[in-house]
C-alpha cells in the first residue's frame, strides 16, 4: 500500500510537520502520528500555514529522505524543483536561467522537465530544501503572490 502523507510549516514554530492533512473551520492542520511510537500516545494536530502544505511523492532521495512536492532536489550539482502535474505524476523542473553557460550545457543533457522517477533512477539526487524556505525563495527568485 502506498503512503499518503503531507508536510507543512507550523504557524507557531515554522518547523516542518509531517503527517496527515486535515482542514476544519478555515484552519489547516497536519496530524502528527505519535501512535507509531506508542499506542498510548495521542496524535497531535499542529496548525500549519496552508500555503506550505506539500504532498509526499512516495519516493525517496539517494539518502532515503522523503521527497515532497515543492522540494528542491540537487541533481548532481544543480537545484531542481519537484512539481505536480495534472496528468497524475511528479516532475522535476530545472530553471536554467540562473545558471552559468557551462551549467546550462550540463542541464541541457537532463532537459528542463523529466518525470521524478526517471531522474531518481538516472542521477544522484538529494533533497536540498523546499521552495517554502526563505533561502530557496531568494535563490530561485520566487515571488510572493
Amino acid at each position: 500500500m502506498r503512503t499518503i502523507k503531507f508536510k507543512g510549516k507550523s504557524v507557531d514554530s515554522s518547523e516542518w510537520i509531517e503527517g496527515y492533512y486535515y482542514k476544519e473551520c478555515d484552519n489547516t492542520y497536519i496530524i502528527r502520528d505519535r501512535q507509531k511510537d506508542s499506542m498510548l500516545n495521542c496524535n497531535e494536530a499542529v496548525l500549519v500555514d496552508p500555503d506550505t502544505v506539500c504532498q509526499f511523492t512516495g519516493l525517496t532521495d539517494e539518502n532515503g529522505k522523503d521527497i515532497y512536492e515543492g522540494d528542491v532536489l540537487r541533481v548532481g550539482s544543480y537545484p531542481c524543483l519537484v512539481v505536480w502535474s495534472n496528468s497524475g505524476c511528479f516532475f522535476l523542473w530545472c530553471n536554467s536561467t540562473h545558471f552559468s553557460l557551462k551549467e546550462k550545457e550540463e542541464l541541457s543533457k537532463i532537459d528542463s522537465i523529466k518525470t521524478l522517477g526517471y531522474l531518481l533512477r538516472t542521477y544522484a539526487c538529494t533533497v536540498d530544501g523546499s521552495i517554502h524556505d526563505p533561502e530557496w525563495k531568494e535563490k530561485l527568485d520566487i515571488q510572493e503572490d
